[in-house]
């Protein structure tokens, strides 16, 4: 019986011991050019949509986002990410038509672009957020790449 409890347990050990993680730091965060400029996004809002069983996120800047609770933005003022993701974890290709990217420069989205490729994959969901990593790109001159964290709002 000692014996089973070690093989049970030994696999526990090993993986608890893994030293990889998907911490965000200024370094990791999704960032790219979008629209000439060059952006970063540090974290932003997840909202259930239960008639489609999915999150809308809406990624902000990292200047808009340090400054602002991310659930009580309606419309960020400065250029944003949004998509669609699944509450599951696992890796999903981006299209024009799946998971939607789309970069808005502001809360009158007079430019906008869609990724056209990409993927974006869930790599934890909690009852407080979603967290995951994304490579949209919307044409040659314009992608965006890193790591990212969004709050569930609802």
């Amino acid at each position: 019986m000692k014996k089973l409890f070690v093989l049970f347990l030994l696999p526990l050990l090993l993986t608890s011991c893994d030293d990889t993680t998907n911490d965000i730091t200024a370094e990791n965060v999704a960032k790219g050019k979008v629209a000439s400029t060059d952006w970063e996004f540090g974290g932003g809002k997840a909202q259930a949509r239960l008639q489609f069983n999915d999150y809308q996120l809406t990624l902000m800047s990292t200047a808009e986002n340090a400054s602002r609770d991310p659930c009580a933005v309606v419309t960020p003022n400065n250029g944003y990410l949004t998509m669609t993701v699944p509450p599951a974890l696992g890796n999903y290709s981006v299209s024009a038509d799946a998971n939607g990217v789309r970069f808005f420069d502001g809360n009158n989205a007079t430019t906008f672009f869609t990724a056209t490729s990409g993927f974006i994959q869930v790599t934890a969901v909690t009852s407080f957020d979603i967290e995951g990593f994304l490579q949209a790109n919307f044409d040659d001159d314009n992608t965006v790449e890193g790591y990212f964290l969004a709050a569930i709002c609802n």
